[in-house]
């Protein structure tokens, strides 16, 4: 696994351990504050994030999982799910769509209608 590394995001906070092997990207943390709790994620890449970070964007991620847990003498509470990833349009295509949606509502108020009664 590649070498981990501590990602310390709040002072005091305890700090999120990374991992990077081929092209997925883990992170997890330990006990926090004396009471159990996990936080474990795995995001997965379509190219190798090993060797060269630059490679961690949001292009080239495909799927992901996380998974938290929580317990105390006052109770637990823990979930878990997919992580997935929304493609945002590009100015282009915004513009194709609504000069589209233009020409197709300038053809129908110009369209000739006859009515015939008979």
């Amino acid at each position: 696994m590649g070498q981990p590394t501590c990602e310390q995001y709040w002072d005091g906070e305890p700090c999120l351990i990374s991992h990077r092997k081929g092209n997925v990207l883990t992170f997890d943390a330990p006990d926090l504050d004396g009471a159990y709790q996990t936080l474990w994620i795995s995001l997965t890449f379509s190219e190798n994030i090993e060797a060269d970070a630059s490679k961690i964007t949001y292009k080239n991620f495909v799927s992901g999982y996380f998974s938290w847990g929580y317990g105390h003498h006052n109770g637990s509470a823990s979930s878990d799910g997919f992580v997935t990833s929304m493609p945002v349009p590009e100015p282009a295509t915004w513009t194709m769509m609504v000069g589209g949606l233009a020409l197709v509502g300038a053809s129908l108020r110009h369209r000739k209608m006859s009515v015939s009664f008979g």
